[in-house]
C-alpha cells in the first residue's frame, strides 16, 4: 500500500506538470514576443527575491513532517490537531512577516536590477501582486499538510493541477490579447486564492476529527528549526542566488537566457522531486516501521535514482542548444560548456535526493549543518567573484563546485549514525554509477553528435531526439543491470503494477 500510494502521488503529480511545462514554454515564448526579454526577467526575479523571503518560514514545514510521522502512523488524531493547531498559528505569523517584509522591499527592487527601462511602478506593484499570490499559501498550508502526512496527496494534485493548467491557458489568451504583467500576477493571486480554499473545504469533509484550533497547541516543531533552518538556508542559495546575482551584474536580458535554459532543465528537476516527494511519506512510514532494512532499501532507492538520472541528463546535453534554437531564437543561445554546466547541476541535485530523504525522515539536521554551511559559503562567495569573469557560465560552475565540495558532510551522518557503516562505501557505489553513465554517454557523443538534430525543424530534433534517448536507455539499462547488484527497484515497480492491475 506504501509503494502504490507514492506512485498515485508521483503520477497525479508528473502528468499535469508535463502538460502544465509545455503550456509553460509556449507561454515563455510569447512572454518574450509580446512584452519582451526584461519584463520575462522582471517575471523570473520576483519569484526569486520571493524564495528568499521564505527563509522565514526557517523549515517549520519540514519540522512539521517529521513530528507528524509517527502520530500519523498510530493515527493518535490528538496529538495531531494539537501539532498542526501550532503550525497554524506561526504560519499565519510568517505569512504576515513575509508580506511585511516584501511591502518594505518593494521600494528597493532597483538594487536588485541593473540598467531597468521599465517603470518602476509598474513592476513594484507587479511584485506586490506577485507577493501576495505566493504569502497567501502560508495560511491554509496545514490543510496541505494533512494529506501529504496520510500519503493522499494525489487528492489535492487532481485539483491544484487542474486549476494551474487553467491557469496557465488563461494566462496565454492574456498574453495573446495585450495582457501585461500585472494582469499575469492578478490572475495568479486569484488561482492560488482558489486552490487553498477548495483544499481547506475537501480536507474538513475527508477529515472529520481534524481541529486545528484546539486550546492545547503544540509548538515543538520550534526545537528542531535551528538545526534546519542552515538546511534552508543552503538550499535557497543554491538553486535561487542565480538570478538574483545576474540581474544584479548583467542585466534582467541576461536572466531571460538563463530562464530558458534553466525551464528545460527545472522541467526535469521538478518531475524528480515529485517523485522524492511522493515517496518520502512512505520513506517515512518505513523508518518508523520494526521489520525495516533501511540501508539495503536506501541502496535500492539510490541506483534506481542514478540510473534515471543517467538516462535523462546524457540525451538533454546533446538535445538542449538545438532546441532552444527552435524555441527561443540563436540569440538567446550559449556555449556547450555552459550548456553541459546546466546539465551538471541537474545531475547532481537529482541523485543527492535519496540521502536528502533519509536525512529528512530521520531528522538528522543538526548533524548535517555543517554541510549546510560549507555549501552556502562557497557557492556564495564563487557566485560573486566568477560572474564578473565568466558571466552566466562562472555563476552554474559555482553552483557545481559548491554542490561537489560540501556532499560528504552530508553522507557522513547518515552512514555513520544511522546506516552504521563507513561513507566510503556510498562514494564507491557513486563512482561506480557514474562511470556507468560516462561510457554509455561518451559513447552516444561519439556516434551521433555529428548528427546535429533540429538544424530544420521540431519534427527532425524530436525524432533524432527520442533515437538517442531510447538508445541511451537500453544501453543504460543493460549496463546497471549487469554490474549494480543493487539495481532491483525496477522489480518493485514491476510488482506494483501487477497489484495495480488487479487492483490490489
Amino acid at each position: 500500500m506504501r509503494t502504490k500510494r507514492t506512485l498515485l502521488n508521483f503520477i497525479t503529480d508528473i502528468i499535469p506538470m508535463v502538460i502544465i511545462a509545455l503550456i509553460g514554454a509556449f507561454k515563455i515564448r510569447l512572454f518574450l514576443t509580446n512584452l519582451g526579454q526584461e519584463t520575462l526577467g522582471a517575471y523570473q526575479l520576483f519569484a526569486q527575491i520571493f524564495m528568499y523571503l521564505t527563509l522565514v518560514e526557517a523549515g517549520f514545514g519540514t519540522a512539521i513532517m517529521y513530528k507528524l510521522y509517527k502520530p500519523a502512523k498510530e493515527q493518535d488524531l490528538i496529538k495531531i490537531n494539537q501539532l498542526l493547531s501550532g503550525c497554524r498559528v506561526i504560519f499565519n505569523i510568517v505569512a504576515l512577516v513575509i508580506f511585511g517584509i516584501g511591502l518594505v522591499l518593494s521600494f528597493g527592487l532597483d538594487l536588485f536590477i541593473k540598467d531597468r527601462t521599465l517603470d518602476y511602478g509598474y513592476i513594484q506593484i507587479a511584485f506586490l501582486l506577485n507577493l501576495m499570490a505566493n504569502a497567501v499559501n502560508y495560511f491554509f498550508i496545514t490543510f496541505s499538510i494533512i494529506y501529504n502526512i496520510n500519503q493522499k496527496k494525489y487528492k489535492t494534485n487532481l485539483v491544484t493541477q487542474a486549476l494551474v493548467i487553467t491557469r496557465s491557458v488563461i494566462e496565454i489568451v492574456l498574453l495573446t490579447v495585450g495582457g501585461d504583467l500585472i494582469a499575469i500576477t492578478t490572475l495568479g493571486l486569484g488561482f492560488n486564492l482558489l486552490i487553498q480554499v477548495i483544499i481547506r473545504w475537501m480536507a474538513k469533509r475527508e477529515f472529520p476529527g481534524l481541529d486545528v484550533n484546539v486550546k492545547d497547541k503544540d509548538f515543538s516543531i520550534r526545537q528542531d528549526v535551528k538545526h534546519i533552518l542552515p538546511l534552508k538556508i543552503t538550499s535557497l542559495i543554491g538553486n535561487n542566488i542565480d538570478i538574483i546575482v545576474i540581474s544584479s551584474f548583467l542585466g534582467l536580458g541576461h536572466v531571460a537566457v538563463y530562464t530558458a535554459y534553466n525551464y528545460i532543465v527545472n522541467t526535469f528537476r521538478n518531475i524528480m522531486n515529485k517523485f522524492s516527494d511522493a515517496a518520502l511519506s512512505s520513506i517515512g512510514n518505513l523508518t518508523v516501521s520494526d521489520d525495516k532494512d533501511d540501508y539495503a532499501f536506501f541502496r535500492e532507492y539510490n541506483s534506481f535514482i542514478f540510473f534515471v538520472s543517467g538516462i535523462l541528463c546524457v540525451p538533454l546535453f546533446l538535445v538542449l542548444n538545438p532546441f532552444i534554437r527552435l524555441w527561443v531564437g540563436e540569440t538567446m543561445m550559449v556555449s556547450e560548456l555552459t550548456v553541459f554546466l546546466f546539465v551538471a547541476i541537474l545531475f547532481t541535485a537529482i541523485i543527492r535526493a535519496p540521502a536528502g530523504s533519509y536525512i529528512t525522515v530521520y531528522g538528522l539536521f543538526k548533524e548535517t549543518k555543517p554541510a549546510a554551511y560549507i555549501e552556502m559559503l562557497i557557492n556564495l562567495m564563487l557566485t560573486l567573484v566568477l560572474v564578473h569573469f565568466f558571466g552566466i557560465t562562472g555563476v552554474l560552475a559555482a553552483t557545481v563546485v559548491a554542490y561537489l565540495v560540501s556532499d560528504p558532510f552530508r553522507i557522513s551522518p547518515l552512514y555513520r549514525v544511522k546506516f552504521k557503516c563507513s561513507p566510503l562505501l556510498y562514494y564507491l557505489e557513486y563512482l561506480k554509477y557514474v562511470a556507468l553513465i560516462t561510457v554509455n554517454g561518451i559513447a552516444i557523443f561519439v556516434l551521433l553528435r555529428w548528427i546535429e538534430p533540429a538544424n530544420s525543424n521540431l519534427f527532425s530534433w524530436l525524432a533524432v531526439g527520442s533515437a538517442m534517448f531510447v538508445e541511451n536507455l537500453l544501453v543504460t539499462y543493460l549496463l546497471f543491470k549487469v554490474f549494480v547488484k543493487e539495481f532491483s527497484f525496477q522489480q518493485r515497480l514491476a510488482t506494483l503494477l501487477r497489484h495495480v492491475r488487479k487492483g490490489g
